[in-house]
């Protein structure tokens, strides 16, 4: 078992040891929580905790044997029982979002975003895709984006296409500068049948700017500044009028003169 799997694992919701344990249950096939615990090297409490967790997930099957055995679900069943219940929680939390808001307001102090220039970190991969994809779903009229290729690889699996097209149904000016290589093409191709898009080279920045009101921006974003071990601490956003103009500016100066994508699939 690799470090990978154990971590794509966690992220359908199972722990370390969870993860470990399933999968070895997988390679050993009907078992002993005795032989589980001697494969693993960890004490045979811990496997029975783990067991009984993951039945109760229904991940493992508990035979009744004497003394009992257990059986790994197939991957593919495995991983749907839990994407299932990712998303009956999440399904769950959308209900209780307005209630709780409501709530939580009453401990939040009123800020007037007109005085209150600031600017903020984005900390850790995942919050920038968040943040970004947030600033799209409130665009009303304008949004001016220059992508790196890992932004245009990912454009699906990150939501940021959806974002996009949904703010061009809702009739949202939409402007993408993109660099584009060998790496990102099928997400370019993708891209191009709902947007115009226009080519840059060599990128060392990414900007995003909502209806000239706010913007993320930062070094281009990287394949290995993805991973949840790496903490990205580099991207900001803002609301500050006077950097968001000159900003701004730049993206009508360069956009005229970069030639447009043209998908040749």
């Amino acid at each position: 078992m690799s470090d990978n799997e154990i971590k794509r694992l966690h992220e359908f919701g199972l722990t370390a040891l969870q993860s470990r344990v399933y999968l070895t249950l997988l390679q050993l096939g009907r078992s002993r929580a005795s032989q589980i615990s001697l494969t693993m090297g960890i004490l045979r409490p811990e496997v029975y905790r783990a067991l009984h967790e993951l039945s109760s997930k229904g991940l493992v099957q508990r035979n009744t044997d004497s003394p009992s055995t257990y059986v790994a679900v197939p991957p593919n069943r495995a991983l749907s029982i839990l994407y299932d219940r990712l998303n009956t929680r999440l399904t769950a939390l959308k209900h209780e979002k307005k209630d709780l808001a409501k709530s939580l307001s009453a401990y939040s102090t009123v800020v007037d975003e007109i005085a209150d220039e600031r600017f903020s970190l984005i900390t850790g991969g995942a919050n920038l895709i968040l943040k970004t994809r947030q600033m799209i779903a409130e665009a009303h009229n304008d949004v001016a984006a220059i992508i790196s290729t890992y932004g245009i690889k990912r454009i699906k699996a990150s939501g940021q296409l959806a974002a996009y097209v949904g703010a061009k149904r809702r009739g949202v000016r939409i402007r993408l500068v993109a660099e584009i290589d060998e790496s990102c093409v099928s997400g370019a191709q993708l891209l191009s049948k709902h947007l115009k898009i226009r080519q840059i080279r060599d990128l060392l920045f990414y900007i995003v700017i909502v209806d000239k009101k706010q913007m993320a921006f930062g070094p281009a974003v990287t394949d290995q500044e993805m991973y949840d071990s790496h903490k990205r601490e580099t991207d900001l956003w803002t609301n500050s009028h006077r950097f968001i103009s000159g900003m701004y500016e730049l993206f009508e100066t360069i956009w005229p003169i970069l030639p447009e994508y043209e998908n040749t699939a």
